[in-house]
């Protein structure tokens, strides 16, 4: 709300410099809270608009599993499993299947399409729910992201370079 300026000159109280000040005070604190409120306003928008885009890309998801199943490639990814039994808990179990993975396009494809089938509210539960499918507890104990003297590195697992990119080709869509 703004207010006219009126006649600072006269001599009545009502019209005095003082009050107009006190007025223009009262209406910048007014201004004040509404500008906190759309502050809370847009705050509440981003919480909902975020919620909304995880909900958004579930079903996403979802319907490309769907979409998946109806071509036959839940047939490919249950023989991957049944052949490789995940997740492993022995280093050399986890680094055999990382080089045939990394030596056999088929194998490759399977294990796209059976971390594909992966869920998550969002992209860390996403990247921890499809690095448990492969790692176990005990296994994943072993490892670091750069590794140590005494872990292996995980960035250097080509198994975790292929969720990363599935991760990265998922969410683009």
């Amino acid at each position: 709300m703004l207010f006219a300026v009126q006649n600072v000159y006269t001599t009545q109280p009502e019209n005095s410099v003082l009050n107009l000040l006190m007025e223009m005070r009262a209406e910048i604190a007014s201004l004040k809270n509404e500008v906190t409120d759309l502050k809370k306003e847009i705050k509440d928008m981003k919480e909902t608009t975020k919620r909304q885009f995880v909900k958004l890309t579930e079903e996403v998801f979802t319907v490309k599993l769907e979409a998946r199943k109806q071509h036959g490639l839940d047939m490919v990814i249950d023989e991957l499993n049944d052949t490789h039994k995940f997740p492993f808990n022995e280093v050399k179990d986890l680094q055999a299947f990382d080089e045939l993975v990394q030596q056999n396009e088929t194998i490759l494809k399977q294990f796209k399409e059976f971390i594909a089938k992966t869920g998550g509210e969002g992209p860390p539960q996403f990247l921890r729910a499809a690095v448990r499918k492969i790692f176990s507890d005990n296994l994943a104990s072993q490892y670091s992201w750069k590794g140590t003297s005494v872990k292996r590195s995980a960035e250097k697992c080509y198994l975790v370079t292929v969720i990363k990119s599935k991760f990265v080709f998922l969410t683009r869509i």
